[in-house]
């Protein structure tokens, strides 16, 4: 949060700008439940953490100035967070009731996990966007954790989410449960699927880029986006090898079937003699910087939309590609699971 009001308030003149910033934190905000009564309690921290990093003897002036900054972003984001509660159907605070209902492992160390809502209430109500995501709330080792997961499917009451293996117990608490230690039956605590990470525009031609798991959504859309539109469609996905692709079968039959669809493969480990590729898959052998000539080779790339999801790194990468060949900030879509301070340099 200091990071946010410390970066905002020297951009205060620029909120338009920033909006979307200042959107996907609201939506990851409601995500997990925080209320308008959690923002004094950030506020008391705030100025504790204040006086713990510059010493007692801290100017009142300058725990003022944090304040007022603090006070004026709290009130604009208590605001948008009332309207996507109030949009959701789903009282602040509240959590859903689930029940696992089965785990596939698609690629090396990642699992296509589904659930089923299992509240009365919000059985027929329970809708997403592509690109949107899920919190989950799970009591583990004596404390309350959440993570929020993308979705990647969803029918009626059901929905399915992609899970890679990380390390625990730092940042793959939940995700471990999930694929090792929760069994098919389990009930379990979701939000609403949130995120404003979504398709824009099925009449434009489209560009979808991602790195490792970032797959798992960035897929789901451009599926989406390839039935759904007579447009031209573009997928990219960098793995470091052939145990690491996903959904490439599903992905490989896409692009047989639909003639508007193209599909490039970048591999780090150069081994793709167990690949199965039909020549409507292009496959090369390389690293993020593959990505350039794939985009350099598209004509009328400055009325694309670009939709990518990965690393801080490889978005940074890509997305100075793009600024070469002059995309606008606005055509360029980033999943908002990624972190926000790497997304606010584009």
């Amino acid at each position: 949060m200091a990071n946010f009001i410390a970066y905002m308030s020297q951009n205060v003149d620029k909120l338009d700008e920033f909006r979307p910033i200042i959107m996907a934190i609201a939506s990851k905000h409601s995500s997990v439940g925080v209320l308008a009564s959690h923002y004094p309690i950030m506020r008391t921290h705030l100025v504790l953490a204040i006086i713990e990093v510059m010493g007692d003897e801290v100017p009142p002036s300058v725990i003022n100035a944090w304040l007022e900054a603090f006070d004026y972003f709290a009130k604009i984001l208590t605001s948008i967070e009332s309207n996507l509660y109030a949009s959701s159907g789903v009282k602040p605070g509240q959590w859903l009731s689930c029940l696992l209902i089965s785990r596939e492992r698609i690629s090396k160390g990642v699992m296509s996990i589904t659930f089923e809502i299992d509240d009365d209430n919000y059985k027929n109500t329970f809708k997403f966007i592509h690109g949107q995501y899920i919190a989950f709330r799970v009591n583990l080792s004596n404390a309350v954790n959440t993570r929020q997961y993308y979705i990647t499917h969803m029918d009626n009451k059901r929905f399915s989410i992609i899970v890679a293996a990380e390390t625990v117990p730092v940042a793959g608490l939940i995700s471990y449960y999930l694929m090792e230690q929760a069994i098919v039956g389990d009930k379990l605590e979701v939000g609403v699927p949130s995120g404003t990470f979504a398709l824009h525009d099925l009449n434009k031609d489209m560009v979808f880029v991602s790195s490792g798991v970032g797959a798992a959504v960035i897929n789901a859309m451009a599926k989406h986006a390839v039935v759904n539109s007579m447009e031209q469609i573009n997928l990219i996905h960098i793995a470091k090898n052939i145990d690491e692709l996903v959904q490439f079968n599903e992905m490989s039959l896409l692009a047989q079937q639909y003639a508007n669809f193209n599909y490039h493969i970048i591999l780090n480990d150069g081994n793709t003699n167990k690949l199965n590729v039909s020549s409507d898959v292009k496959v090369q052998v390389g690293g993020v910087i593959e990505v350039k000539p794939i985009l350099e080779a598209m004509e009328n790339t400055s009325n694309m939309d670009f939709y990518m999801c990965g690393s801080d790194f490889f978005l940074e990468v890509v997305s100075s590609y793009l600024g070469g060949l002059h995309v606008a900030p606005s055509n360029i879509y980033i999943g908002e699971l990624t972190s926000i301070w790497a997304r606010k340099k584009n």
